[in-house]
């Protein structure tokens, strides 16, 4: 029996494989090193170009070009880059530079957060891509830190805490993956990282805001397409009632669309099943590693109640530098209760749209994005919490989770190495009252729904404890040394909330990072 299914599994693998090498025929983008920290600037030159999938991120580069785009947005030469360890030959580049955070954030209280590591890019024949990031992370035990910590052992985006003391927590992060490029028209991923893919500040498909995951990707770029298909595999963990920890799969797909240099239409495809279901143990489940497959039909045709989800966005350029955006998230809906308005509790579906302008008023790099975000409540939960969108009690796609309306406006400004910017947003959300969930948060069972007069209708976004969040942020920072992503930055955060009663958060953060990831942690 267990001979049987390794073959099924080595046949399923072989033709997966097979599939796509057949579909590879057209010219493609080959896809190395991530430069997080240059991603607006990249950005921007991405959107203007066919060639270009700007809905995609990370964005890779090679080593040449990451340090080519370093050259022509800093102001330095090649020689000027200082990385601290360089091997370089005709067949291979490996690139070893520091990982280093010293950062406070002082309210009424004094928080650290203090990182060291290591990040060492390679190329071997430009086929064979290695990254890897490892960092030692010590945090203070209060404030933002003990944000679900406590319960769960979760430091919010950096995962799982290894050890911990009276003052501190200490983590290990790891990040990094293998890329292989047999031809210009294809490439494999393995490796554990974050991804965001959207146009918008925040993305209703999947974000980088939760921890790194492991994961298999496929991408092929065919003409005017790009097609990525991942697998992940996901230990996570719940609290209260479901307090245990469970291994969860996923499997997603993105298929863009540049129909021209102007315009960008995307869908998605998600879905989630459990480890151990009622009827037996799954495992990493072969029907879903087709990557030309619906998932839909194929959850039918099992016969299983898995979490599938769907979407679908675009961009177009507007203006010369002005474009809009969108997405709409679906997770269960049925047509007819959408048209008669009754509030029905399963019509659960996420809105984003968006407008960003490169070069406001013809100032080189300063910048304008302006966003709308909903969910309605339920969405991204599940019956079974185990196969909810989410990844150590984070949310896979918008960090509020469901149950909000969101508003957000953002303004930067880039003169050579310096940056200023700044950040306003407004959350009206329903928080979880004792007793029956109205949908807020995804990591308890939509079964335990609240029900208006004994029915399933009625259900509106903001339902619950009606909370209003008001943010402001302002930064200014200074890159240091633009090989390793090091930079000096400063920033004033107010964050106002009116619920039962009104509470007002007001934090001044300074320090040194390097910016491998976006980690402001607004929301």
């Amino acid at each position: 029996m267990l001979l049987h299914k390794a073959k099924q599994l080595f046949v399923s693998v072989l033709l997966y494989l097979i599939g796509l090498l057949h579909t590879t025929f057209l010219s493609a983008q080959s896809e190395f090193s991530y430069s997080p920290f240059l991603s607006f600037r990249v950005e921007s030159a991405f959107l203007k170009s066919a060639k270009y999938h700007s809905v995609i991120k990370p964005f890779y580069l090679s080593i040449d070009e990451n340090k080519a785009l370093i050259d022509s947005v800093y102001a330095v030469i090649t020689s000027e880059h200082n990385d601290m360890l360089t091997l370089n030959s005709k067949k291979f580049k490996i690139i070893t530079n520091p990982i280093i955070q010293s950062s406070f954030r002082i309210s009424n209280i004094a928080e650290q957060h203090y990182a060291l590591g290591l990040r060492i890019q390679s190329e071997w024949d430009k086929k064979l891509i290695i990254n890897i990031n490892y960092s030692v992370h010590g945090l203070t035990r209060n404030g933002f830190a003990n944000t679900r910590t406590d319960s769960a052992g979760i430091a919010y985006s950096l995962g799982k805490v290894q050890k911990q003391n009276a003052n501190y927590y200490l983590l290990l992060n790891f990040t990094g993956n293998i890329t292989y490029n047999p031809n210009r028209f294809l490439s494999f991923q393995l490796g554990k990282d974050r991804h965001f893919w959207g146009d918008g500040y925040r993305s209703l498909y999947i974000s980088d805001n939760s921890p790194s995951f492991p994961y298999f990707s496929t991408s092929v770029n065919i003409w005017k397409f790009k097609y990525t298909n991942m697998v992940a595999v996901m230990n996570d963990y719940a609290v209260g009632k479901y307090s245990m920890p469970f291994q969860k799969y996923s499997a997603m797909h993105i298929l863009s669309w540049n129909a021209s240099n102007r315009l960008n239409f995307n869908v998605f495809e998600a879905v989630v099943w459990a480890r151990k279901d009622s009827s037996n143990s799954r495992a990493l489940d072969i029907n879903y590693l087709n990557p030309f497959i619906f998932y839909r039909p194929v959850e039918y045709t099992l016969g299983s109640p898995d979490n599938v989800l769907i979407g679908t966005g675009m961009h177009y350029r507007a203006l010369k530098s002005t474009y809009i955006y969108g997405q709409l998230m679906l997770d269960e809906f049925l047509m007819k209760e959408i048209a008669k308005n009754r509030g029905w509790w399963a019509n659960k579906h996420a809105l984003q749209f968006g407008m960003k302008i490169f070069d406001l008023f013809n100032f080189s790099d300063l910048y304008l994005q302006l966003e709308y975000n909903h969910a309605r409540p339920f969405t991204y939960s599940h019956s079974r919490p185990s196969i909810n969108y989410g990844y150590l009690l984070q949310p896979l796609a918008h960090p509020a989770g469901a149950n909000f309306r969101e508003g957000l406006g953002i303004i930067r400004y880039a003169k050579g190495w310096w940056t200023a910017s700044s950040y306003v947003s407004y959350l009206k959300y329903g928080a979880e009252p004792s007793g029956k969930t109205v949908g807020s948060d995804i990591y308890i069972s939509n079964n335990e729904r609240i029900k208006y007069n004994n029915a399933d209708f009625g259900h509106f976004i903001g339902q619950g404890i009606l909370a209003q969040q008001f943010t402001q942020q302002f930064t200014i920072s200074r890159m240091l040394q633009p090989s390793w992503g090091l930079a000096a930055e400063c920033s004033f955060r107010n964050v106002s909330t009116y619920s039962t009663t009104k509470s007002q958060q007001v934090y001044i953060m300074f320090g040194l990072k390097t910016q491998l990831y976006r980690d402001e942690k607004l929301f």
